[in-house]
């Protein structure tokens, strides 16, 4: 560096920067077409309601019965919104005359993002977004058993050892 430039200020560009685009096929290749939407109780962290599509290329989601997901709360539409599978990724379009939300913006459509929250209507139901197989509990499971310690073992150690039990025994 020149001396000329060493002492001036930090410069910054007066290009704007431009909006990023995204491209679906950057998006990760692992999306899976199976989803779950889970009904949020507004101050407790279980699902009210909970459910799972496997190659479902669009979910429904309102008041009428002709929905796959359907919600009686007066602010919901009839037909809300859908969930439209696209080939790598997942979309949500809102059809809701009280606006479908994400994180408090109002959206017309938006890339679905696993775990991602939306609110159907400013103040109604909330579906948490979950893409992939369900969790799947452990095959696995502890059992606690006292033995006493031996003079070998170090004092600081618990009394109790855990061993492994197969929940699926031959």
């Amino acid at each position: 560096m020149s001396d000329s430039t060493q002492n001036q200020p930090f410069l910054t560009s007066s290009v704007e920067p431009k909006p990023v685009e995204l491209d679906s096929s950057v998006l990760a290749t692992s999306v899976s077409q199976v989803i779950t939407l889970s009904l949020r109780h507004p101050r407790q962290s279980i699902p009210l309601q909970k459910w799972t599509f496997k190659n479902e290329p669009v979910i429904k989601i309102g008041r009428s019965p002709f929905n796959q997901v359907i919600l009686h709360s007066a602010v919901v539409s009839r037909y809300h919104l859908e969930l439209r599978y696209q080939g790598r990724y997942w979309e949500a379009i809102s059809l809701g005359h009280n606006g479908t939300y994400l994180h408090g913006h109002l959206i017309k459509r938006a890339l679905v993002l696993d775990g991602m929250v939306i609110s159907l209507a400013i103040s109604g139901p909330q579906l948490k977004i979950n893409l992939g197989s369900p969790i799947v509990k452990p095959l696995l499971k502890t059992e606690a058993i006292d033995t006493p310690l031996t003079q070998q073992q170090d004092l600081d150690l618990r009394a109790t050892f855990i061993r492994e039990v197969d929940i699926f025994p031959d």
